[in-house]
């Protein structure tokens, strides 16, 4: 109960203060991972994908881009709400990309590469120093997961080692 509480409490000072540079390195590393995944419409044209997926996936890119940029002007300052917001984000687009995923190759979200990402997503709370942002990240990640479960299961995609044993 006392570590509940604990988790459950605003930071101190000195922690809101390293969990602001957290956040500014987050931010950081989101816009740089941004600026990479430019090349995916490049990879998707050469693997010949159709021009709408080519420019969905552009748009997309682009997107994404363009709220880094804005997470990291943000982040120049510190602000209570900005580490959920951005936790927020970067799972709830973790999840789309899932999603995306998961319609074309229901398969694909059955790999260990596919949820990575979302692991890292979590694990980058904990440079924002403050608990309740690791557990609203943490609770975020878990409803995301059950959604994606329950379409896969609604679309009877489900691999036979996945089914339930009843």
């Amino acid at each position: 109960r006392d570590m509940l509480q604990r988790l459950l409490a605003p930071p101190d000072e000195v922690m809101r203060t390293l969990g602001g540079s957290g956040e500014r390195l987050v931010a950081r590393v989101r816009l740089v991972l941004s600026v990479l995944a430019l090349a995916l419409p490049l990879l998707s044209a050469a693997a010949g994908a159709g021009m709408s997926r080519i420019l969905a996936c552009l748009g997309a890119v682009v997107l994404a881009n363009a709220v880094a940029l804005l997470w990291l002007v943000l982040a120049r300052r510190r602000r209570d709400w900005l580490p959920f917001a951005t936790s927020a984000w970067d799972v709830c687009l973790v999840g789309t990309a899932l999603a995306v995923l998961a319609w074309r190759d229901p398969a694909s979200l059955h790999t260990a590469a596919a949820w990575s990402f979302l692991l890292v997503a979590i694990g980058a709370t904990a440079l924002r120093a403050d608990g309740r942002v690791t557990l609203f990240t943490g609770g975020l990640a878990i409803a995301v997961y059950a959604l994606l479960a329950a379409v896969a299961y609604a679309r009877d995609a489900v691999p036979d080692v996945l089914q339930p044993l009843y």
